[in-house]
């Protein structure tokens, strides 16, 4: 098991050190289930500490008015002793007044699209154990 899984890291780390996730600086825009225009406007990729590694890979993102700083989510498997990430997804989240909120946004790389697809605003309001999320779906690069 642990072969396999230092396996798939390797592969992964090849695709994923060649190919940094595209997200395009600018307007992305997409539908709610309810059919609801929604958008989140994407600023410059950046790697903290200029170390180019996709755990490092930065992207400040605003979604109605909040701004977050997404990366890509780190994973620890302890029983395999593996660490990698998830290149498929872009997370952050910001403090709020009564509790935080969560930016995921769900990449595709494929021939045909490589970027951002859907992303999704998660509140949690902890005081009041009040919970509130947003999903935008078939995003498109719109400027």
């Amino acid at each position: 098991m642990k072969a396999f899984a230092l396996a798939a890291l390797a592969v992964t780390s090849l695709v994923s050190f060649s190919a940094f996730a595209h997200v395009e600086p600018g307007t992305h825009t997409g539908t709610t289930a309810a059919g609801t225009a929604c958008s989140m406007v994407a600023g410059v990729t950046y790697f903290e500490n200029n170390a180019h590694h996709p755990l490092n890979e930065r992207i400040k993102i605003t979604v109605d008015g909040t701004e977050f700083t997404v990366g890509h989510p780190p994973i620890i498997d302890a029983d395999s002793d593996v660490v990698f990430f998830n290149h498929d997804l872009f997370q952050g989240i910001v403090p709020t007044a009564t509790g935080a909120k969560a930016l995921i946004v769900d990449m595709i790389h494929s021939e045909e699209k490589e970027g951002p697809v859907r992303f999704k605003v998660i509140e949690n309001f902890w005081k009041t154990g009040k919970k509130e999320s947003v999903v935008c779906e078939a995003l498109v690069f719109a400027k």
